[in-house]
């Protein structure tokens, strides 16, 4: 009986704890765009939104192409708190977010508008997908 209540315990801190799992950030973006360097500031240096919602890592990777992008990728503690920064995000000029399960993840540059925001939206979507 023992044996066993030690492998339940087991696997619940397995299946609670290890930390967060890093986004899958692409080495590179439709419309030639290269990742140039990618970073992991502390979650303190999130805004207060994220943190106050439970933002658990952020990643940030710069992209270098036709000008520079910086895509931030918040790592929530669950699926539901990544949605609600979708629905209390304000964004500014330059910038678009997308979430996909516990990832949020805001784009900001000058170049962000029309057709190449779609593109790299998209490709941000699908790789959070794999």
């Amino acid at each position: 009986m023992n044996r066993f209540r030690f492998l339940i315990a087991a696997w619940l801190l397995a299946s609670c704890g290890g930390g967060a799992k890093p986004p899958a950030i692409p080495e590179e973006l439709p419309g030639g765009w290269k990742r140039a360097s990618l970073s992991t500031p502390p979650p303190e240096s999130a805004p207060e939104l994220a943190r106050s919602l439970g933002v658990k890592l952020v990643t940030e990777a710069v992209f270098s192409g036709p000008g520079k992008i910086t895509v931030t990728y918040y790592t929530m503690g669950a699926s539901a708190s990544a949605f609600e920064l979708v629905q209390k995000w304000k964004p500014e000029p330059g910038e678009v977010f997308l979430s996909e399960g516990p990832h949020f993840v805001v784009a900001r540059g000058p170049m962000l508008d029309g057709k190449p925001v779609k593109e790299i939206a998209k490709a941000i979507e699908t790789e959070l997908r794999r």
